[in-house]
């Protein structure tokens, strides 16, 4: 191959930013060979022009060479730093914020905002002892530090993608279990007053519909378990 290349040797070496731009393309675009040329264009840094030079083998060896980076998936990395700046990842999910929470779980289903999600999981680091253990700054909004998200490398944003559907689908078995249980012995009284805690009293669903809603929610996320990052490219 006579081109110069920048080939990323791992996900840290691609950003965010380029993911998306890729995964965007990828769904309204069908064609292996256009799709490699555009992968190779978007994770290499290079025109498109220079990327048709490149031989048929050797752009099915650099397409290869991609899907064995997202082959596995790194290890959840705590902080990470982007340019100079320490982020940390939320140090206890025990105290997260409902709005955290909501805010993380709507951006993270949809590649094209999950740079909002990862400003509620990452956030600046404020303050850190010699232990390595550390603060992070306040949650305001997923605009405050959502652009710069767009620049986390992707070994990061993708090992949080898998941490964070995992902690969905504990919690939603935790509460399905949790309903279930209560929901055996309860009187219809009591059956009241748990629906109006759980502001199901005026929206016209019961809580064995809740719970199913639920049921559903966690097969749904199911299908993340074994996820395919890059979409397959047959030549």
């Amino acid at each position: 191959m006579k081109l110069n290349l920048i080939i990323p040797t791992s996900l840290s070496e691609i950003p965010l930013l380029h993911y998306q731009k890729y995964m965007d393309i990828c769904k309204n675009n069908t064609d292996p060979e256009f799709l490699g040329q555009k992968m190779i264009q978007i994770f290499c840094g290079i025109e498109l022009k220079e990327v048709v030079k490149i031989k048929f083998n050797d752009m099915v060896e650099l397409v290869n060479h991609f899907n064995k980076l997202f082959s596995e998936i790194p290890k959840l990395q705590t902080t990470f730093n982007i340019n100079e700046l320490e982020l940390g990842l939320i140090p206890n999910f025990d105290k997260i914020s409902w709005e955290e929470y909501i805010e993380a779980e709507t951006h993270i289903v949809n590649f094209d905002s999950f740079h909002k999600a990862l400003a509620v999981l990452y956030r600046p680091v404020i303050e850190k002892n010699k232990k390595g253990q550390y603060l992070i700054a306040p949650f305001n909004n997923v605009d405050e530090y959502g652009e710069l998200m767009k620049y986390t490398p992707l070994s990061v944003a993708l090992s949080a993608h898998v941490f964070f559907l995992n902690l969905e689908r504990e919690l939603l078995k935790a509460t399905i279990n949790y309903l279930e249980k209560s929901l055996a012995k309860l009187t219809t009284t009591n059956m009241e007053i748990l629906a109006k805690n759980l502001n199901l009293a005026n929206s016209g669903v019961g809580i064995n519909q809740y719970i199913k809603l639920l049921k559903e929610t966690l097969e749904s996320s199911m299908k993340f378990s074994n996820l395919n990052y890059l979409p397959s490219l047959t030549f």
